[in-house]
């Protein structure tokens, strides 16, 4: 389940950490607030499912900090080959990196697959062709689903523009995501407090495993965007909605 820290943030913030419109030039100024990032280059990438599912993997990959790298590793660095998980190859070590000197993890990926989760889901038929983009995208709708995501839940909060109850379906898998409730108590004892983390920042808005999580309003203005992008194929159109990369109350 730490399929979602960063240890190595500050290297991506600087990159990253600006609102972007997407589909206008870029316009300099002083101090800019917004950057234009073309669509095909930038974070609406996902090819595997429905525009609305695509726009739902990229959100996620906007959330868990690995943008467009599907060779992201846990703390920030890239693997090099597709073949299989980092950890299969060498490229990372069996007990993972540890980000923030705490918490080791194997997370990879895009969608930060951990290692034993890579493993059981190739045991279903998944990661057949390696680890590659497509690979991720197919296992990543999978665990979506497995969390309780359906077609319906996504249409429902696409026309009634109230996206939490899929941020709580989802945030038990990926911990950048806000869960709107309290964190179970086992929830609290078995990560929160082993780790040393606060608990008042677990849940009620915030991560399910106390690690931040980003903001409702971040993620639903990643989401409207990614599926113009989608819908349009690939070229948004002049009223898509303003792509946060990173908000101000975003931990």
């Amino acid at each position: 389940v730490w399929d979602t820290l960063r240890g190595d943030w500050g290297s991506y913030a600087e990159k990253y950490l600006k609102t972007v419109q997407l589909g206008e030039p870029a316009k300099p100024t002083p101090t800019p607030s917004v950057t234009p990032v073309p669509s095909k280059a930038g974070l609406c990438i996902a090819t595997i499912g429905t525009p609305e599912q695509r726009a739902l993997l990229d959100t996620i990959a906007w959330a868990e900090g690995t943008a467009n790298k599907y060779n992201m590793m846990y703390g920030g660095s890239e693997f090099r080959s597709y073949s299989a998980h980092p950890v299969e190859i060498g490229e990372m070590p069996q007990g993972g990196f540890t980000a923030g000197g705490k918490i080791p993890s194997t997370a990879a990926g895009r969608y930060q697959f951990l290692y034993r989760l890579y493993k059981d889901l190739k045991e279903k038929g998944y990661f057949e062709t390696g680890f590659n983009p497509k690979e991720q995208d197919k296992a990543a709708l999978h665990q979506a689903s497995a969390r309780g995501f359906t077609d319906a839940l996504l249409t429902d909060a696409i026309n009634t523009g109230e996206f939490t109850p899929l941020w709580d379906k989802l945030a038990p898998e990926w911990a950048s995501l806000p869960y709107s409730k309290p964190c179970p108590p086992n929830i609290i004892e078995k990560y929160v407090v082993k780790y040393g983390l606060d608990p008042s920042k677990c849940g009620n808005g915030r991560s399910y495993y106390g690690q931040g999580g980003k903001s409702y309003d971040g993620l639903k203005n990643t989401y409207l965007t990614c599926l113009d992008v989608h819908k349009s194929g690939g070229v948004p159109s002049p009223a898509a909605p303003v792509l946060f990369e990173r908000c101000p109350d975003d931990m």
